[in-house]
């Protein structure tokens, strides 16, 4: 695979790391792209009161990090993917398709709890998905 896309519990299983923060992460995700990947990207890191997706290509590390949203989020990890690679494949960079994938994700759910809704609330937030500009960027974490 050129590109993986793990949470932090498939990190852990294809790395043999415990993944609990942020770094760890970072470390697990560079580890693992020794093993073949160009591209590491690893969603859903809770930590406080926020949430974390990094990207892990070659000597770098990225982090985007939006608000933390209670709500039921099935979905959310595959919904995540589809924006990253959706955005990626159309614009080449994988840093900006990181923070648009942070912010579509956080768009949906934050609508998704406004409306009181059990499912992923897609259409409502559908303008969210494609804005030209998103308040998320994507800050360097490391660099060798």
């Amino acid at each position: 695979a050129d590109i993986v896309l793990p949470n932090a519990y498939e990190l852990a299983l294809l790395t043999g790391q415990t993944i609990k923060t942020v770094d760890q992460a970072a470390k697990a995700a560079a580890e693992l792209l020794l093993k073949g990947p160009e591209m590491v990207v690893v969603k859903g890191l809770r930590h406080g009161n926020s949430i974390s997706a990094l990207l892990v290509s070659g000597t770098q590390a990225w982090q985007a990090t939006s608000p933390f949203v209670e709500v039921a989020s099935h979905g959310a990890g595959d919904l995540f993917g589809a924006l990253f690679l959706g955005h990626f494949l159309m614009r080449g960079d994988a840093r900006s398709a990181l923070a648009r994938a942070v912010h579509g994700v956080h768009a949906v759910l934050e609508k998704t709890r406004l409306l009181k809704l059990d499912a992923l609330a897609l259409v409502d937030a559908q303008d969210e998905l494609v804005a030209s500009s998103v308040p998320v960027v994507a800050l360097p974490l490391w660099a060798a």
